[in-house]
């Protein structure tokens, strides 16, 4: 029989830093719903990546183009990941360097 660890609420990237795109990789102890967005310095969402969708436990990826929401190319600088699932919130800094 196999068994289910669960894995830890984790959150990162690569290639960080980056050019043009990164892949970012999560784990969840638990399903439920998920929150995954960009956002700037400034703490303004840039885009929402992943939005109130019910995600099982275990590894899951997404690919960041540098995009706005609009799908305009953002500046190169420091943005951050943000991750939500119920309470738990995860934050992972990303660097766009063009």
């Amino acid at each position: 029989p196999s068994i289910l660890i669960p894995q830890p609420f984790a959150l990162n990237s690569y290639p960080n830093p980056f050019n043009a795109e990164t892949t970012i990789r999560y784990s969840l102890m638990e399903s439920g719903e998920v929150n995954l967005s960009i956002v700037d310095l400034n703490g303004r969402e840039v885009q929402q990546l992943v939005e109130k969708k019910t995600q099982g436990a275990g590894h899951h990826q997404i690919s960041w183009r540098a995009q706005s929401e609009s799908g305009n190319a953002v500046p190169a600088g420091i943005y951050f990941v943000r991750l939500q699932q119920n309470d738990q919130t995860n934050t992972h800094k990303i660097l766009l360097l063009k």
